[in-house]
């Protein structure tokens, strides 16, 4: 019974409190990565590939082993060749495309931090 009051408790903390302060960074933070994470813009809008964002980039690449690559390969080489599959690229690909956004949210997050105790002060 105890327990249950304070989830309740609790609950109308973060809905009544956090939720509305929080919001606008909230919404800020989803619209940015939603942009960057879109890679079907730079499918439909790009007419050059040279100039494709680093997502459609990453989206459209694929290891492709053409039978004129294999003859020319030592045993060794097609080992290797054979262990970076498709899967290894593609659990590469959402670190790269972490990079830049963890490169610059922490030059960034002064701004989020003041934004929130801004909005969070009532006069």
């Amino acid at each position: 019974m105890l327990f249950n009051t304070l989830i309740i408790a609790s609950m109308k903390i973060v809905a009544g409190i956090i939720v509305p302060v929080t919001f606008a960074l909230l919404l800020t933070l989803f619209s940015i990565f939603g942009h960057w994470n879109s890679f079907f813009d730079g499918l439909i809008y790009m007419s050059k590939p040279d100039n494709n964002p680093l997502q459609t980039y990453i989206q459209q690449l694929v290891i492709t082993i053409t039978p004129e690559a294999m003859n020319n390969l030592a045993s060794d080489q097609l080992i290797q060749l054979m262990k970076a599959s498709n899967k290894t690229l593609n659990a590469t690909k959402p670190m790269v495309a972490m990079i830049p956004i963890l490169l610059i949210y922490p030059f960034l997050q002064r701004y989020f931090v003041h934004g929130i105790v801004l909005g969070s002060v009532k006069e």
